[in-house]
Parts: structure tokens; sequence; C-alpha cells
């Protein structure tokens, strides 16, 4: 095998091409099949083993083989016009063709033998060695992997499916992102679930009801929420990703700092195949500030319009986003004066959906309180609701974060009693 020859035949799937960890085992195979000098190249496959030790947090959570998750993940991670396209469903029989004359190459990678060059350095051979990893990441690992081992001239389209189900690059990877000029990933992000938000029922229907449209490609809403702080808004679109991850769906959330990029944002994300809550939390600005115009617009009215895989939801303690004060009023007509408030109102305007969010009544509060203190095992609700009423009160008021933040409380105090 020339070693030139075999890997720079790769176009689409350059990045195995460029891997170092790539080339150094394509140096050792080489000396392999020829049979010469295979000794000296014991420096490059220490190199090798360090290099998948050191990827081992992210290998051994795939079932399999390190080389063989290895490869994987760097097909999974290539964003090429192959794999971008079958992202967005489009295939291209240009493209396609030419991923099947490449598949074999990488299933050749693939299939070293890696115990044979292990048994001659006698060695580590974590190349060949077995991880046991979480049942979610296996799963789509050895998904990939059957694709990549695929030999019956199916393999670029089994590999299109892939890419369209999962996607590519950092979209495979990540669920949850934060844009800071870019999409950053969030590898362990607030996994929010519907059921564990007690009370606001109607609410959280609506929430759900308008992003299940979303992701079913039916019309729907920007989505605004707002109301009293510590209701549950923020959790509500974070529980978004939970309930409907298995449906193509990610999360980006959007700084208030970063908030003039989205027009920016929303244009990267039309490229890509999957459907994008982009989540703006505590969303407001001040009376003197003038980027709300430019917001607007990127909300609806520009010339560019939104792309249909993009949802966003913002949240807010202000119905009207836009601070107003008095003073504003004073030394205006009439006329001038509304112009200058419905100017201001109509951001708010542009979100389609607007779900209000309310302090909890008395009741409602307890409900909270006795809802969390059951699921987290704690008895004497009778007590817990008196000491929860009180400690609303010390901290400013009744809210669903104001009920865990006393369960937190309590738990901590009980297990602390139990300890001494």
């Amino acid at each position: 095998m020339n070693k030139k020859s075999f890997l720079e035949q790769f176009i689409l799937f350059d990045d195995l091409r460029g891997d170092e960890t790539v080339r150094k085992a394509a140096t050792i195979f080489e000396a392999f099949e020829n049979q010469k000098n295979v000794s000296r190249f014991e420096a490059e496959y220490c190199g090798v083993q360090r290099a998948l030790l050191a990827a081992g947090d992210e290998l051994a959570a795939a079932s399999g083989a390190l080389w063989q998750n290895y490869i994987a993940a760097l097909v999974a991670a290539s964003e090429n016009p192959f794999s971008l396209s079958a992202e967005r469903g489009k295939k291209e029989p240009r493209l396609t063709a030419l991923a099947a004359l490449e598949l074999p190459l990488i299933r050749k990678i693939c299939l070293w033998n890696w115990t044979a060059v292990s048994e001659f350095f006698g060695g580590p051979a974590s190349c060949v060695a077995v991880w046991k990893g979480s049942s979610e990441v296996s799963a789509k690992r050895a998904l990939l992997r059957d694709c990549l081992l695929i030999e019956d001239g199916s393999e670029a389209d089994a590999l299109f499916s892939y890419y369209e189900r999962y996607g590519s690059g950092v979209i495979e990877k990540y669920d949850a992102f934060v844009w800071n000029g870019k999409l950053d990933g969030v590898a362990r992000y607030d996994a929010v679930s519907f059921s564990q938000l007690i009370g606001y029922a109607p609410q959280k229907e609506k929430i759900i009801e308008n992003t299940a449209f979303f992701v079913n490609g039916l019309p729907y809403n920007n989505m605004l929420l707002y109301g009293d702080r510590g209701t549950g808004k923020s959790s509500c679109v974070k529980a978004l990703l939970t309930a409907f991850k298995e449906r193509n769906l990610k999360l980006v959330s959007l700084p208030r700092d970063e908030i003039g990029d989205l027009p920016s944002l929303t244009a990267a994300l039309s490229e890509r195949g999957c459907k994008f809550v982009v989540f703006i939390d505590d969303l407001s600005f001040e009376e003197n500030e003038r980027g709300y115009k430019a917001f607007k617009s990127a909300l609806e009215g520009s010339v560019r319009g939104q792309a249909d895989n993009v949802l966003i939801c913002a949240t807010s303690n202000r119905r009207n986003i836009i601070r107003e004060v008095w003073k504003e009023r004073e030394g205006q007509d009439d006329i001038n004066l509304n112009d200058g408030i419905q100017e201001k109102r109509s951001l708010a305007d542009r979100f389609g959906l607007t779900v209000t969010f309310g302090a909890p009544d008395k009741q409602a509060y307890l409900e909270i309180v006795r809802g969390l203190a059951g699921r987290e095992g704690l008895k004497s609700a009778d007590k817990l609701e008196a000491e929860a009423l009180v400690w609303a009160t010390r901290q400013g008021g009744r809210s669903g974060r104001t009920a865990r933040q006393f369960i937190n409380y309590v738990k901590g105090k009980t297990a602390s009693e139990a300890i001494l």
C-alpha cells in the first residue's frame, strides 16, 4: 500500500486524510503490508495509542473497539458537501457517487488488524480495546459503524440516511448550543422535562402545541413567554429539547449581548437540516436602546424572511419588552406620543404567540411545594407547607423557583441532621 496514494484519494472525507492519527496508522500498516522496517514505527504506534487515550472519554461513550469508534467520530464530524446535503434530505447523485467511491477506503481503515500490530510491538492494545458505553450514544455510533462496514454497495445510501437523521459535524455531536459568533456545543445541558414542572398546565399546553406544529412542518408562531420571575418560563423552553429531541429538534441559546447576531444566526441555521429553537432569555430593552429595531426587523419584516427551520422563543418579565418611562411623554403632542408608544409595543406584537406566567397564589404555590416534596421523598407535608409560606415571605414572593429553593433547603437540612 502506498500511503500517499491511499489517503490522498479522499476528497469528500478530507478530514480523515488530514488527521494526524490516521496518517500515523497508515504509515504503520504500509510497513506491515510491505514487511519492511516494521520495528522503526514503534513511535508512531505509541502515538496512535496516546491519541486514542486522550480522546478516551468521548470514544468510550460508545460501545465497541476504540479504533472503529475513532474513525466513526471523524466521519460523523465531517461537514462536507455530501454530509450537509444529506442533512437537508437532498440527494445529489454526483455527491452520492463520490461517497460510494470513498466509503470502501474508510471501511478498509476501520478493518485494519490492530491485534497483529499490538502483538508485534508488545505494547498497549487500546486500539482493539472494547468498551461498553452509554445506551444512547452506543446505539447511534453502532448504527454509523454498521454504515461504514457495509460491503454490498448500499453504504452511501446508508450513510446518507444517517446524516439525514442525526446531522453532521457539531449538529450531530450536540443537542444544545450557545451562539458566540458560531455554534458552541453544550455537552451537559440542563435536561429539564415538562413532567418536572408542576402547575401552569394551560401555558405548557400552548407551548408544546406550537412547537409540535413547528417540528411537523406546519404553520407556527414565534413565542414570547412573559410574566413574574421564577415562574418557570425558561424551564419550559429548555423542556422543549427533552420533549422533541427525538424529532430532530435542537436548542440554541442566544445571549442578550449577542442579540444583534440574530440575522447571522438564523442565516447559519437555515443551511442545516435540523429544527432549531433559538432561545433568548430575559429579553428586554431600555428606553434609550435602539437595537430593538433591528431585532424587530429580524423577527418579521426583513426582506430575507425567517428560516422555516427556526423558531424564536424569548422570555421576559415585561409584556412590552421595551421599558417605557414617563419622561418620554413630556413635551409631546398626542400623535407623536402615540406613535412612540406603538413603535415600542410593536416589538412584542412580532411574536405570534404570547404566553403569560403569573405568580402562583397561595394554593398553587403549596401545590408546587407538595409536588416537589413528594418527588424528593420528604414527609410531614403540613409542617413543610407552613415553613414554605414563611420561606416565600422572606424570599420576597411565591414562585416555582422559591418552592424549589425551599425544597433544596429542606433536603440539605434533613441530610445534615441525619449525619449529626
